[in-house]
């Protein structure tokens, strides 16, 4: 599965396939399931934490972006944005010095919260439907 993670302003392309699993577990020698396994059982807690506390809602966008980076952790968040990358692009610097490149870490952390959930499908793979009525209206 191929994606854009936004690091630094751009949308750097990224995918979620054997490659990335190989480079996962020969850069950072972790099995990559392993890991996705563990952060979601970590997932589910922390999301029931957040649905207890009055008035947040965990549809918001920020409050999932929250929720999930307490989950995951920004050292899994940074290896598994790297995997990602690198198997899209193979040009790819080793994950020390591709993170030291990496100017707005704060935003780049919560952008990666995506690569996550691309990884364990929790992104919708269909648009909406106005959305697609849209794009429809324009090719008339």
């Amino acid at each position: 599965m191929r994606f854009n993670i936004m690091i630094d302003g751009k949308q750097v392309p990224a995918r979620y396939t054997g490659k990335t699993a190989r480079l996962y577990r020969e850069q950072f020698r972790k099995d990559i399931f392993e890991t996705l396994a563990d952060i979601s059982a970590a997932f589910l807690p922390a999301v029931a934490d957040v649905q207890n506390i009055q008035g947040m809602d965990i549809e918001n966008p920020a409050v999932l972006a929250g929720v999930s980076l307490k989950a995951i952790g920004s050292k899994n968040l940074e290896e598994l944005s790297w995997a990602a990358v690198a198997a899209e692009n193979p040009s790819t610097p080793l994950p020390e010095e591709w993170l030291d490149g990496i100017e707005d870490y704060q935003t780049f952390l919560y952008n990666a919260t995506m690569v996550y959930h691309h990884m364990v499908g929790n992104v919708p793979l269909v648009e909406a439907e106005d959305k697609t009525e849209e794009d429809e209206d324009k090719k008339k």
